[in-house]
């Protein structure tokens, strides 16, 4: 909304979430671990957290200073990324770090309330995107052609109909 911005930053061992209004700034959530790449979604801050472990990442919101709600567990953290939202802001999406469902995508509603599963076809996928164009919804992601290989590729599906 240009009036907040929201960072993340070492505090006290872990990486804390902070949000600037203005001119001041103020702590929003920490935890053990870090809490890192904020993203708003209107009101609610939509983020990465490893709390659980140092290499076990879920997608968390939280909507006040303090509050946390653990929407996804075990993502796979993209590259660089912050968690990747729908045009409205009702959804975040996201790949999983669990073999068997790596050919998978989830879409779940950022107050946690629905998660649709898009299978891929494809293995480790992951990096993903919704964009809405020509009012069809469609899915970008990166993954590996099969088993073994050695290199990515990205993929766009159309998933009108499985977005609700």
């Amino acid at each position: 909304d240009g009036e907040r911005l929201a960072y993340s930053r070492k505090n006290r061992g872990g990486e804390d979430l902070f949000v600037m209004q203005g001119t001041s700034s103020r702590p929003w959530v920490g935890g053990s671990g870090d809490q890192t790449r904020p993203v708003f979604s209107g009101e609610t801050l939509v983020f990465f957290s490893n709390e659980r472990g140092e290499d076990r990442w879920d997608i968390v919101t939280s909507s006040t200073v303090g509050s946390k709600k653990v929407i996804a567990r075990n993502v796979r953290l993209p590259l660089r990324a912050q968690p990747a939202l729908s045009d409205d802001g009702q959804w975040v999406v996201y790949g999983v770090a669990d073999p068997e469902q790596s050919n998978k995508i989830f879409i779940t509603r950022v107050d946690g309330s629905r998660t649709v599963r898009i299978n891929s076809g494809l293995v480790a996928a992951g990096e993903p995107a919704l964009i809405k164009a020509g009012g069809q919804d469609y899915l970008a992601f990166t993954a590996l052609p099969k088993a073994g290989s050695d290199w990515r590729q990205l993929h766009v599906m159309n998933i009108t109909n499985q977005m609700p």
